[in-house]
């Protein structure tokens, strides 16, 4: 889901598309399909693997509720094989090694070679694991369908207002958690302002083009 608009892609389409195109080539000239997955992953419960990309990605501090600077990233074995790290790490020795004798590192490629190591946020890696679980025990299925039903409402809302210029499809096959409007006469920083005022959490979308979003969650209710 696009955060510039609030319009969800059609990951999965496009991989067939994009298999198409990469049958007849080698596998260094294949296209490659990479999913930046953050304003998916927990309010879609989308099943990585077989979305058919060569990577996904994704913070776990927006719809997941995990502590900030948390994420992941998933590959395809031989993306990973082809990858090679840019800082050295100083949570693998081997890589670290390599650094400081001149050579290519030894595969295969391991996630410890692409963090820059240090001291890690320990408190945020413990609460990761609450934040998967409190998802897990009010079920993917449940937490898709209220986060669709809280902002039907909101876009049917904005909808009405004669003002405001709704900018995210209402279609549930189109569009999920964000919705995106401008209100006409208005610049969007000063309805940004407007809304805080009230108390309301939205904010501008950081494009060339920006619009005012505002995202419900499952901890909103209808009021």
């Amino acid at each position: 889901m696009h955060s510039s608009s609030g319009v969800r892609l059609p990951i999965a389409r496009s991989a067939q598309g994009l298999a198409e195109v990469n049958a007849g080539r080698d596998e260094k000239d294949r296209v490659l399909l990479i999913v930046d997955g953050v304003h998916g992953l927990g309010v879609e419960d989308p099943k990585i693997t077989a979305f058919g990309c060569d990577a996904f990605a994704a913070g776990t501090h927006e719809w997941m509720f995990g502590p900030r600077g948390t994420g992941f990233v998933w590959a395809r074995p031989a993306v990973w094989k082809k990858m090679r790290p840019v800082i050295p790490s100083f949570t693998s020795p081997d890589i670290f090694e390599a650094w400081e004798q001149e050579h290519d590192p030894h595969p295969p490629a391991r996630a410890a070679w692409f963090s820059p190591g240090g001291f890690q946020a320990f408190e945020h890696y413990w609460a990761l694991p609450e934040a998967i679980r409190f998802h897990q025990n009010i079920g993917p299925a449940r937490i898709t369908a209220r986060i669709h039903e809280l902002n039907a409402q909101m876009k049917a809302g904005l909808a009405r207002m004669p003002r405001v210029q709704l900018y995210t499809p209402r279609d549930d096959n189109l569009s999920a958690g964000i919705c995106c409007f401008a209100v006409k006469g208005m610049k969007m920083v000063d309805v940004v302002q407007c809304l805080h005022y009230q108390r309301y959490v939205d904010f501008t979308t950081l494009y060339r083009i920006t619009y005012t979003c505002v995202a419900c969650l499952i901890p909103n209710n209808y009021e």
